[in-house]
C-alpha cells in the first residue's frame, strides 16, 4: 500500500465540468482505497485565476477528498503552478490532473497496480477519449516543426491528406489493449508518476508558461525509468486544439514550441 497526492492547476475553470472532475476523482480514490492500494491521499488545487471562492464551495461537496486550495494571485502558468503544488505534497505517487479530465472509476486502481508490479516504470499515461467517444492520442513521437503545423493549424481537409504522417506522430499504432513501454512523449493532462522521479528532475521546466512543458518532462524523466502507455487506465479529456482557442493561445504555443526545440533539438520536417 502507498500514499497518493494529486495536483490540479485551474484558471477560468469550467465550473460544471470541474464538479464532475472532482466527483470522478473521488470515486477513483475510493476504489483504490477499497482495494487497499492507497492508505492516504491529498489533493492540492492551485488557482491561477479568480476561482478560489467557487473552489472552496465545491470541495465542501466532496468533503472526504483531502483538498487544499492555494490562491495564486498572479497567473504563473501550468508548469509553475504544478511545481508550487508539489511543494505541498508528500506522497509516494503523484497524479497530475487537468481540471477538464475525468478519471474512470477504476483508473487509479489500474494505474497504481501497474506501478506496484512494474518497479522500473516511473510514469504512466492513460488511454483518453474525447467527449464524443473518439480516441484522443496522448502519446507522441518527437515532433518536427512541420508535424506541429499540420496538426495544430491546417484545416481538417488538408490534415486528412497528411493522415499517415500524423498517425505516426500521434502513436496511433500503439495497442489499445496492451501496455507500451518506452513512450517518447506524453500529455500533461493526466500523468501518474513516482514522486521521487519528478522531484529528482526538479519538476516542470518553468521556462514554459503553457504547452510543451509536459514533453520536456517526458524526455527528462525517461532517463530514470520507463514511461508507459497503459490503455486499461482510462480518462475522458475535454480539451481542444490550440487553433480553436484564439490568437493568445496560438502565440503561447509557438513560443513554447520554439523553447522546446531550442532546448531539445530542432527537427524541421
Amino acid at each position: 500500500m502507498t500514499t497518493l497526492s494529486v495536483s490540479i492547476v485551474t484558471y477560468d475553470v469550467a465550473r460544471e465540468l470541474f464538479v464532475s472532475v472532482l466527483g470522478a476523482l473521488l470515486v477513483a480514490v475510493n476504489e483504490a482505497v477499497s482495494r487497499d492500494l492507497i492508505t492516504a491521499h491529498s489533493v492540492v488545487i492551485l488557482d491561477n485565476g479568480d476561482d478560489c471562492d467557487f473552489l472552496r464551495r465545491v470541495v465542501k461537496q466532496f468533503d472526504t477528498l483531502q483538498c487544499h486550495i492555494i490562491d495564486n494571485p498572479k497567473n504563473t502558468g501550468f508548469a509553475s503552478g504544478h511545481n508550487r503544488a508539489l511543494q505541498h505534497c508528500d506522497a509516494d505517487i503523484h497524479l497530475i490532473l487537468n481540471p477538464d479530465a475525468l478519471l474512470a472509476p477504476n483508473a487509479l486502481f489500474v494505474g497504481l497496480s501497474h506501478l506496484e508490479s512494474n518497479p522500473g516504470t516511473v510514469l504512466i499515461s492513460p488511454y483518453a477519449e474525447d467527449p464524443d467517444g473518439s480516441q484522443a492520442y496522448l502519446c507522441k513521437r518527437y515532433p518536427s516543426v512541420l508535424d506541429l503545423f499540420i496538426r495544430g493549424f491546417l484545416p481538417a481537409p488538408l490534415r486528412r491528406r497528411a493522415a499517415t504522417r500524423l498517425a505516426r506522430y500521434e502513436c496511433q499504432d500503439f495497442s489499445t489493449t496492451e501496455v507500451t513501454k518506452g513512450v517518447p512523449l506524453v500529455s500533461g493532462c493526466c500523468m501518474l508518476l513516482r514522486s521521487s522521479a519528478i522531484r529528482s528532475i526538479d519538476g516542470f521546466n518553468e521556462h514554459y508558461f503553457l504547452y510543451f512543458e509536459d514533453f520536456e518532462l517526458s524526455l527528462k524523466i525517461a532517463a530514470l525509468g520507463s514511461v508507459d502507455y497503459l490503455p486499461a487506465m482510462r480518462i475522458v479529456h475535454h480539451g481542444g486544439m490550440v487553433s480553436r482557442k484564439g490568437l493568445r493561445h496560438i502565440g503561447m504555443f509557438c513560443k513554447s514550441a520554439f523553447t522546446f526545440f531550442k532546448h531539445n533539438g530542432w527537427k524541421l520536417t
